[in-house]
């Protein structure tokens, strides 16, 4: 996730493009190679989907459509994530 946002806002190429005017859609695949392995007692009491989706998924959704942060702190980069999730 970190090198997203290097790449993203830290690149003069792409930053100015990665917005709504030129991006029309993302899509975000969750492929894993392994199987669910020792996480299954994990899995059993959480499920995949809360996993997946509420921690890993919907991190990678606010990177990816935040606008660049004021300050590359943790409280800005929250700021900007918690955003994305309101709107």
């Amino acid at each position: 996730m970190q090198n997203i946002a290097a790449f993203r806002f830290a690149n003069y190429i792409f930053e100015p493009l990665w917005n709504n005017k030129f991006i029309d859609q993302v899509q975000i695949s969750v492929t894993e190679s392994v199987s669910v392995g020792t996480r299954g007692s994990y899995y059993d009491k959480s499920g995949a989907l809360r996993d997946m989706v509420q921690n890993h998924l919907l991190q990678l959704l606010s990177l990816v459509a935040m606008e660049c942060p004021g300050n590359y702190d943790a409280e800005d980069i929250r700021k900007q994530k918690v955003k994305v999730l309101k709107k």
